[in-house]
């Protein structure tokens, strides 16, 4: 169910949009998407007459100009796999407008081994750019009209010049370290995008191999980082209880335990 923003800040947005927006390029754009746990609010319109996505946050503004600046880089390194950023507003509301993918499928919609070329043409664009993604996963891979792959969501990724970390990040380590999926160690976490990759299709097990490493990013944990992570773990196990065996939801909680086990 999409949850809908209070109607004192989808007000702000829509008139944000409508007048910076407006000056910048957008025009004709529609709420498709609210109240997501680090956006507030998605557009879908045209910028410059071109259908585009608008993407906006109040609670990580810095990470929407890190996902314009990453998102152009890549386009500028490899446009047929990588959207086109059109514009960004920064500020304490911030919004980035970039190429909306007409089709609406995913490598989540069609995992078909077809595309396995086009995975690994974007992990070795991803190496070129200097950028690691963080967040590999079928949904964020989408099926364009002209059949290839284009990679979306940069948010959260990390240009490896800098190895920056994002504000929001810094004060959510649940969700850095567990919602967003990284492989976690006693002392740190890490993310590989070649080999998070691999698990896309059965033809990139082996093929993902000589590219592993060269596309990874570690970020230690501190005392208060597992702390936090522990009681998020407990907190998992206490709902794991009281599911039935064999339940979906209980196969589910395992699974998400099982990231626990540190290494």
């Amino acid at each position: 169910m999409n949850r809908r923003l209070p109607k004192s800040l989808r007000a702000r947005w829509d008139a944000l949009v409508e007048t910076e927006g407006r000056a910048l390029g957008l025009s004709d754009c529609r709420p498709f998407l609210e109240r997501k746990l680090v956006n507030d609010i998605f557009y879908e319109g045209l910028f410059d007459g071109r259908p585009c996505i608008v993407k906006c946050s109040s609670r990580a503004p810095e990470s929407i100009v890190n996902e314009y600046e990453l998102t152009k880089r890549l386009h500028e390194t490899d446009p047929v796999h990588f959207p086109a950023a059109y514009a960004c507003h920064p500020g304490a509301r911030a919004f980035v407008v970039t190429e909306r993918i007409e089709g609406g499928k995913s490598l989540a919609d069609e995992p078909d081994d077809k595309y396995a070329d086009e995975v690994i043409a974007i992990l070795d664009s991803l190496y070129r750019a200097n950028v690691i993604h963080r967040d590999i996963l079928p949904s964020n891979f989408l099926i364009a009209p002209d059949g290839h792959l284009k990679l979306i969501d940069f948010q959260f990724a990390v240009d490896m010049g800098s190895q920056r970390i994002d504000p929001w990040l810094k004060k959510h380590p649940t969700y850095h370290f567990a919602v967003f999926a990284a492989v976690l160690m006693r002392d740190h976490a890490w993310w590989d995008d070649a080999g998070f990759a691999g698990m896309l299709l059965p033809s990139l097990r082996n093929r993902v191999k000589s590219r592993m490493g060269r596309l990874r990013f570690e970020v230690p944990l501190s005392a208060s980082d597992r702390f936090r992570l522990g009681l998020f773990a407990l907190g998992l196990r206490i709902q794991r209880a009281f599911c039935p065996r064999g339940s979906s939801r209980r196969h589910a909680l395992d699974r998400r335990l099982e990231r626990f086990e540190l290494r």
